[in-house]
């Protein structure tokens, strides 16, 4: 059924505000609106001013979330299968030493974790310098030597679009004192050395020009290329060590991953605090709410706000305003509000909760469509052990509780049709002893067709005609007779 909403004003201490939002969460039935708004032209809101909550539990949340992540990808951690959620009491969830420790050790992974990136790129660094004097490593001079008195030595590249032979040939004709040798050559790029006489080194550098050299400085002082790469394959392996030790360090923190995991459960409930207050209306020494809760909670909520002595006033909704929708149902039927909420919750003023006629129709007609005793067996199965070893909640929880219930539905309309894994049963036997062996059914649809079309023929017209009561009964509760009849 649709649950009855209440609406309820509530001002408060500013200074009591946090405990109240927090004891109003353990209740799980108070949604908090934004008070800053004027849905119902009081004109309240227009004296009131943002409560402005400046804390820092999302900085904190980020923190410790962060270092989880760091955790999982340096230490990952393999839960078993069907692991069920960890639960603690509420003392040592909320407990502030626990949290303190939790964010010390997040500092001390992020710590890590900027060491890893600053590792990184000086790894890049120094692969992007090896990639630089990689081609000149048959150059057995050093990479910054500039020539003597009367001869200078040029490193430089070209196009690899350019043949070798025509470029030597262009500047054997325009500077014969000087002498080119091809270094090494890839898809992209020739790599040469050019030595020549100082008084021809501008027409070997025109020469060289027409073809696309560049003059290549490796950076790289006093060394040549064997010595340079020597030394970087030197500091690369130093980072390697040092990345080893850091990843044995964040691995000896991986046992204190369940104080983060709760420490990251707890501070996403103070950040979620937080959001909720910034959007309340207040003055100098009091915080204006307003919300809704179902009508059968208003005793326990009432208990609370006396408790944390504030003025409050509870009221019906009125025809201009939109309460949210919350529907409660038996144990057998809630599963199936999953496949409601999936399509979109019915207004409030609907009358009608479709949710006892979605199980109903949708628990028949599934199981008519995979009618398979054996698939259904396999689907309850499956749906019990998960709900007994993982203990899920919320959503999966529903969705295997689903499983269940419509595991029944199959099993129930495969042994009506006689389909266990299909006719796996009676070929297998045919297979093992020669003869064939069939299970009791009640209707075979192969051999009678026209049963199981009128059968199906009877629920959707059964179906079609629930769906058109309900909405003439829906109408006539709304006042529009005329729209249920006609």
């Amino acid at each position: 059924m649709i649950v009855r909403m209440r609406r309820l004003r509530v001002i408060a201490l500013s200074r009591a505000e946090r405990g109240l939002i927090r004891d109003l969460g353990r209740l799980g039935c108070v949604e908090i609106e934004s008070s800053l708004n004027d849905p119902d032209g009081t004109g309240v809101a227009g004296l009131l001013k943002p409560f402005g909550v400046k804390g820092d539990s999302e900085k904190k949340y980020n923190a410790v979330s962060s270092a989880l992540g760091s955790l999982s990808r340096y230490s990952p951690s393999k839960p078993k299968f069907l692991t069920p959620r960890c639960r603690v009491k509420e003392a040592e969830f909320e407990n502030e030493t626990n949290t303190a420790r939790a964010l010390e050790l997040a500092s001390r992974i992020n710590g890590i974790t900027e060491k890893f990136a600053g590792l990184s790129a000086d790894e890049r660094r120094l692969e992007s310098r090896k990639a630089a004097i990689l081609p000149w490593k048959t150059l057995d001079i050093p990479l910054d030597y500039a020539g003597g008195r009367r001869f200078a030595v040029l490193l430089g590249t070209c196009p690899s679009v350019y043949r070798v032979k025509d470029i030597e040939q262009e500047l054997s004709s325009a500077a014969p004192e000087s002498e080119l040798t091809l270094v090494f050559s890839d898809k992209e790029q020739h790599y040469f050395s050019l030595v020549c006489h100082r008084g021809v080194l501008e027409k070997a550098a025109d020469a060289l020009r027409k073809f696309g050299f560049s003059k290549t400085d490796p950076g790289v002082s006093g060394k040549t290329a064997l010595e340079a790469l020597s030394g970087l394959d030197s500091e690369l392996q130093g980072i390697k060590g040092e990345r080893a030790a850091l990843e044995r360090e964040i691995a000896s923190l991986s046992s204190s991953r369940p104080l983060l995991e709760q420490a990251v459960d707890f501070l996403s409930f103070d950040v979620l605090r937080d959001e909720t207050l910034n959007k309340l209306g207040s003055t100098k020494e009091t915080v204006y709410m307003e919300c809704w809760l179902p009508a059968e909670t208003e005793a326990p909520v009432k208990k609370i706000l006396e408790e944390s002595d504030c003025a409050y006033m509870f009221s019906d909704p009125s025809d201009a305003e939109e309460p949210p929708v919350a529907l409660k149902n038996s144990p057998a039927v809630s599963p199936f509000s999953t496949i409601t909420e999936m399509y979109g919750l019915p207004n409030y003023t609907s009358v009608v909760d479709p949710n006892p006629f979605v199980a109903f129709f949708y628990f028949l007609f599934f199981g008519m469509m995979l009618s398979d005793a054996a698939y259904g067996l396999c689907m309850v199965v499956f749906g019990l052990i998960v709900l007994k070893k993982a203990r899920p909640s919320g959503m999966v929880k529903n969705i295997m509780q689903l499983s269940v219930a419509l595991g029944v539905s199959t099993f129930f309309w495969g042994a009506v049709f006689g389909s266990w894994f299909g006719d796996c049963i009676p070929v297998v036997s045919k297979m093992l002893t020669g003869k064939e062996f069939n299970l009791p059914f009640v209707i075979e649809p192969m051999s009678n067709p026209i049963a199981v079309l009128i059968l199906a023929l009877g629920l959707g017209v059964l179906h079609i005609f629930v769906g058109m009561g309900l909405s003439a009964y829906r109408m006539i509760k709304q006042g529009h007779i005329k729209d249920a009849v006609f």
